[in-house]
């Protein structure tokens, strides 16, 4: 029998960075960056807000309408490590359907990072609006805050699909989800410490939330923060952070592309990989792309909130077979992947049906 050992969750990660690279940055924003040493204290002081003065404990939600910046990562991670369950609200909601989602949740608090959220919420609950100084702030090194508060099979996270077909449903998602994601991302796609990503994605979907910032921040790596998706902005960020990877959705590679035309000048020799998801993308835009990004490694891929982001990945060896143009690849490690028919057997080679992950 092969021993296969488990990953570290990614918060061990950055628990152990802080230490080993204090001072490497970690994370941008539009307006400041936060290395992994100064990550770390912000994390444990929220969690301390968290727990002391909202006497939030383990296993109690806690809703948080989280924005592309650094101080919602902070109040996310700090809500995670207290061994609280993050419920992600999609700050573009209306007021109605952030209604629905706190009742459906049952959150005891809610964390804002803007006080124009404020009319969202309905129901008399607490607000924690970030960033906020901690008022026990003299004991950020209180031993009680330096062990994480969860177990690997505790609820981390509650992200609430897109409805299509009815109501919101909240897919609970682990601590040990989110480790075996990230650890499917690492290797499967190829990643490690020289890399760095952007991220154009609302991090209230699970593409920005662990695709990129839970797998980036596990690695050490630097991520660029875009508070709202600019194609020309991005590009410059890019260049300016000299950014490897990048993982979006069609429409946002082809306002990608459109703002290359206009920006010749820019280098942007620094992107290696790219990964699609979300839908179908042309083989005429992944070529378009290709003559700006001669050395793009391009990717397709497929993945569910209730999978927390991986499922089906192209190989890179495959992706350039035209026969194979339009899969989304092979199932990533940790994953089973069918396709069955309407009474639920398994389907045969060739034959259409609904795909199991």
């Amino acid at each position: 029998m092969v021993n296969i050992q488990q990953p570290e969750h990614a918060l061990s990660h950055i628990q152990a960075l802080a230490l080993i690279q204090p001072d490497q940055v970690a994370l941008v924003d539009d307006l400041k960056e936060i290395t992994y040493g100064k990550l770390l204290s912000e994390i444990i002081r929220v969690q301390m807000t968290l727990a002391e003065t909202f006497q939030i404990k383990r296993g109690e939600r806690v809703g948080i309408l989280i924005e592309n910046n650094i101080d919602s990562v902070v109040a996310f991670l700090a809500i995670i490590r207290l061994g609280a369950i993050a419920i992600i609200i999609n700050t573009k909601l209306a007021k109605p359907e952030v209604g629905y989602i706190i009742q459906d949740s049952t959150p005891v608090l809610i964390v804002v990072g803007s006080e124009n959220f404020l009319p969202l919420i309905e129901e008399q609950l607490p607000v924690y609006l970030i960033p906020a100084e901690s008022q026990s702030k003299e004991n950020v090194k209180n031993p009680v805050y330096c062990v994480p508060g969860f177990h690997d099979d505790d609820c981390a996270v509650i992200i609430y699909t897109s409805g299509t077909t009815g109501r919101p449903k909240g897919a609970m998602i682990t601590h040990h989800n989110i480790t075996y994601a990230v650890d499917c991302y690492i290797n499967d796609v190829g990643l490690t410490e020289n890399d760095s990503t952007i991220v154009v994605v609302p991090l209230f979907y699970v593409t920005g939330l662990i695709a990129q910032m839970m797998v980036f921040l596990s690695l050490g790596s630097k991520i660029v923060l875009l508070h709202r998706f600019d194609a020309a902005r991005a590009l410059v960020k890019i260049a300016e952070h000299r950014i490897t990877h990048l993982h979006s959705v069609a429409t946002i590679y082809l306002s990608l592309v459109m703002a290359m035309e206009s920006n010749k000048n820019l280098d942007l020799s620094c992107i290696r990989q790219a990964l699609c998801g979300g839908g179908p993308v042309t083989d005429a835009l992944i070529e378009h792309l290709k003559i700006y990004l001669p050395r793009l490694e391009f990717r397709r891929i497929y993945g569910l909130t209730e999978s927390t982001s991986p499922g089906i990945v192209m190989p890179v060896d495959v992706q350039q077979m035209s026969e194979k143009s339009g899969s989304s690849g092979l199932p990533m490690r940790w994953m089973k992947v069918k396709v069955v028919k309407d009474d639920g057997s398994e389907a045969k080679p060739c034959v259409a049906g609904e795909l199991l992950i």
